[in-house]
């Protein structure tokens, strides 16, 4: 049944570019995005181009892409050049702009992609008492970024910049 939908609606979008070709559009681009079809999160675009000359020309190009999910999650503190001291307790922050906030996963990365668990927590702000991760039982010192995570997914943001975490 999901294929014979597709068809249809790419039948029916074949159709509309015809009909704006012949009314002379130029460059006449159109996009479909089909919901359970093809496969998840892959949107189905038709082109259609015309070139003029005698005779009109009309060439179609279909193509199914796997779409990528938007960013909803931003690291705002800290975000690079930031010196925080070992011991001290500073505020992570992020912004997360999804529909249904939900919880998050805070992350330490060192400059070699080792990743330490800081936290988890609902909300966009963790109070951390830096250097302490979930991995480790000793205060970490370096330069690192902050990834914060919504948990259980890919959408992901770090910091843009490492910061320092440093001895009194």
């Amino acid at each position: 049944m999901k294929n014979y939908i597709i068809g249809v609606l790419a039948v029916a979008l074949v159709a509309v570019g015809i009909f704006l070709l012949m009314q002379k559009k130029e460059n006449t681009k159109l996009g479909l995005m089909l919901e359970g079809k093809i496969k998840e999160n892959t949107e189905l675009i038709l082109n259609l181009d015309e070139k003029t000359k005698e005779n009109t020309e009309l060439s179609l190009k279909l193509q199914a892409f796997e779409k990528k999910p938007e960013i909803a999650v931003t690291v705002l503190s800290p975000n690079g050049g930031e010196v925080w001291v070992k011991g001290s307790t500073r505020k992570i922050t992020w912004q997360d702009l999804s529909e249904n906030l939900s919880s998050h996963e805070i992350k330490l990365e060192n400059t070699d992609g080792v990743l330490y668990t800081v936290g988890n927590t609902n909300g966009t702000s963790f109070d951390w008492f830096v250097g302490k991760t979930w991995n480790t039982s000793e205060l970490l010192t370096g330069k690192y970024k902050i990834k914060v995570c919504q948990t259980g997914s890919q959408n992901c943001d770090s910091s843009d910049k490492t910061f320092e975490i440093k001895d009194k």
